[in-house]
């Protein structure tokens, strides 16, 4: 693929508005070839056209802005998220990089990720166990309506998902998309608000090692793997498993809903 560099300003650089960062001169230089890419432009058909920053005749040029994230991309992303909306459970304590990179993974496919918490205003993110940003809450868990959504995220932490199981509101939003079929994706302590909901029985997952006992416990087949999917429940262990747990997350959201997700969720009641 041949590609030459253009000029394109940092402004030009659309930045998730989860985690704001400066745009390094390599970043821009990614851009670039993202954006000067004919290929990739034409292979994703349903993606906004860009040219050095602006527009290609013919595209979809009404698109947000907020869909396109070209910082550390060498090609532009095939939107497979387009319309469809993702929400992110977290309170205080969660392990950020769990929170900020498959919220980016989502932007970077057209979808619009959504902060649903136990309340309004700000939590607290964590670097492991130092404080690290705050992010802003767009619903709370009493008003979130799984209808309202196309998936679901869990992000790790240690005290994050303890504080989530422990909320009543929190494990019925969970719940209510394994029994509506939709995908959820749940990495490292993640899977802790999925035990008390009661919904890994008959399930294969992966988590941070010190949940495996809980999850058997739970019914469910605990595995040491990178990312495990089973029937739209994608699972993985560790801040390190990121890369593949964001594609995999993206594509099972992408697939919609999984019936067999229901059926094993009513048949773990029966």
């Amino acid at each position: 693929m041949n590609v030459t560099r253009t000029g394109v300003t940092a402004a030009a650089i659309q930045v998730p508005a989860i985690h704001r960062r400066e745009v390094t001169s390599a970043a821009v230089a990614d851009a670039a070839l993202a954006m000067t890419s004919v290929r990739m432009l034409r292979r994703c058909s349903s993606s906004r056209g860009v040219r050095g920053g602006e527009p290609i005749a013919g595209h979809d040029n009404e698109a947000p802005a907020r869909s396109f994230s070209w910082v550390g991309s060498r090609y532009p992303k095939c939107m497979k998220l387009k319309d469809k909306r993702v929400a992110f459970l977290a309170t205080n304590g969660v392990e950020q990089v769990e929170l900020t990179e498959p919220w980016k993974a989502v932007e970077d496919e057209g979808g619009t990720p959504e902060l649903v918490s136990l309340e309004s205003g700000e939590i607290q993110g964590f670097d492991h166990l130092d404080k690290d940003k705050r992010f802003a809450v767009d619903r709370t868990v009493a008003e979130a309506r799984q209808e309202d959504y196309d998936g679901l995220v869990l992000p790790g932490g240690v005290a994050n998902p303890d504080f989530l199981r422990g909320d009543e509101d929190a494990v019925s939003f969970v719940r209510s998309f394994f029994e509506a079929g939709k995908p959820v994706a749940a990495i490292c302590h993640g899977p802790w608000t999925m035990v008390e909901a009661d919904v890994v029985r008959g399930r294969t997952l992966t988590s941070w090692p010190t949940l495996k006992t809980d999850i058997r416990n739970a019914g469910g087949n605990w595995v040491d793997e990178e990312v495990h999917v089973d029937q739209g429940l994608v699972s993985s262990r560790k801040p390190d498993d990121l890369p593949a747990f964001c594609d995999k997350l993206v594509e099972e959201i992408c697939e919609g809903r999984h019936e067999q997700q229901a059926l094993q969720t009513a048949g773990a009641t029966d």
